[in-house]
């Protein structure tokens, strides 16, 4: 683990970084009032955010920072931004304090996946629901095309692409190979004894009612 003084180079900042590291926020606040930059890119890109965040995630000192300006959307020089970051975290308590510090749901992580395919991909659920209530849009498509319903599909978690078409994901998405929910969900061998079998009829029997001619499902042994 780096010391702050081998990232930042101000002395405000490095006492800034040092104080939140050690979750003391008053500390953290007292070196920004001294004229400390809380969005200070240090080495490499580094902020003082992702530098917490790469060492104790102290909350009590990440709040302080972001209580004094610090953006969570300010990407290091890798790219990865302290939303995206958060939208990987098991826990939603981190993304839900960089939402109300002024994050932005809509943001999109290093290779352009929007952040709530990023929280669906990794199965953090919790933080996809965070997501939406900070204002994601539902129906965001990564650089291939699809959306997290798809992807939801992709990966026959069917409980899940329920549960995002109930909170206004759209069925009607054409990837750019040509793939959609409706073709994912018709086309998958699921068996009948898989967990998923029973959400996947539901799935299946929601895109019917609304117009698409899918038939039994095929099932696989």
């Amino acid at each position: 683990m780096k010391k702050a003084s081998e990232i930042f180079e101000d002395r405000a900042t490095i006492e800034m970084a040092e104080a939140a590291q050690a979750g003391d926020a008053a500390g953290a606040q007292s070196a920004v009032h001294a004229g400390a930059d809380p969005n200070a890119a240090g080495k490499d890109g580094v902020t003082p955010l992702v530098y917490v965040m790469g060492t104790t995630v102290n909350m009590h000192g990440l709040a302080a920072l972001v209580v004094s300006g610090a953006n969570p959307n300010l990407p290091s020089a890798g790219g990865v931004t302290p939303m995206s970051y958060a939208a990987r975290a098991r826990s939603t308590d981190l993304l839900r304090l960089f939402l109300k510090g002024g994050g932005d749901a809509n943001l999109r992580e290093e290779e352009g996946l929007p952040l709530i395919g990023l929280a669906a991909r990794e199965e953090r659920w919790e933080n996809v629901e965070a997501l939406l209530a900070g204002g994601a849009e539902i129906n965001a498509v990564d650089k291939s095309g699809f959306t997290t319903v798809m992807r939801a599909a992709l990966g026959q978690q069917y409980d899940r692409v329920a549960w995002l078409l109930d909170h206004g994901a759209d069925h009607r998405p054409v990837s750019l190979s040509g793939d959609s929910l409706p073709a994912i969900a018709a086309d998958d061998p699921m068996p009948a004894n898989h967990p998923q079998y029973r959400w996947k009829q539901h799935v299946i029997g929601i895109l019917r009612a609304v117009g698409y001619n899918i038939p039994s499902p095929q099932t696989s042994n």
